[in-house]
């Protein structure tokens, strides 16, 4: 950390992807040499580092994170590319509303991708346990869809305990609501997945959101449980 408000990470690994809940026409395996650089930007922002653990004590907005990644393949069939992004995040928050959250990324890709290295982030699995997340969508389909360069855009807004405040320790329902917004384009040949030819979202794919937490509140020996409800369409 040259700077208290930045950090950067180099890293270079050895990579080997095998599909298990999916299933590719050709080139099953992916072996690449994987090295990168990590930038994240948090004006006053402090860390704990606890050996390999880091945890943020004091969150300071916005936040700029970069990537960029150079992959060098160890099979014939694949080649050797480039991929690179960039996730703005920044929070507005008020005593009286609430807090705005808003995340802006984009990604570029250089060079044939299989489909394991594509841009399919966006798209974060269902988790009935998890509350709404804020940066991927959770109606996409993680093995349908693919692009190599995209633009998302996602704002939420989280009303905590202003909108209803009770003195009921087993009822607290807290409200947020959300829209996202993305589009992305695969402009290298679709490989086909499942036996079929990948799709991408150059035509835009926006989702909206609403979720009520802490419905019902147990604490068990000092541990908080809440139950709530998350609507997405």
């Amino acid at each position: 950390k040259p700077f208290n408000w930045t950090q950067f990470k180099v890293f270079y690994e050895k990579e080997t992807r095998v599909p298990l809940s999916y299933k590719l026409a050709e080139n099953i395996v992916s072996d690449y040499n994987h090295a990168g650089l990590s930038i994240r930007f948090a004006h006053k922002e402090t860390l704990m580092r606890t050996g390999y653990f880091e945890t943020v004590i004091n969150p300071y907005f916005p936040i700029i994170r970069l990537n960029v990644s150079h992959f060098n393949s160890n099979n014939a069939y694949h080649s050797n590319f480039w991929k690179a992004n960039v996730v703005v995040s920044h929070q507005i928050r008020t005593k009286k509303v609430g807090k705005t959250m808003t995340n802006i990324s984009a990604g570029n890709s250089w060079g044939n991708l299989p489909f394991q290295y594509l841009f399919n982030n966006l798209s974060v699995p269902l988790n009935i346990w998890g509350s709404n997340n804020k940066e991927g969508f959770q109606m996409l389909s993680t093995a349908q869809l693919g692009y190599n360069n995209y633009l998302s855009v996602s704002i939420f807004h989280d009303f905590e305990k202003n909108l209803w405040r009770l003195n009921n320790a087993w009822f607290q329902p807290e409200f947020m609501v959300g829209n996202k917004l993305a589009i992305g384009s695969l402009t290298q040949r679709a490989p086909l997945v499942n036996n079929k030819p990948l799709k991408d979202i150059h035509q835009g794919v926006f989702e909206a959101s609403m979720s009520i937490r802490n419905i019902l509140k147990v604490k068990i020996k000092g541990f908080g449980i809440g139950l709530g409800v998350n609507l997405v369409y």
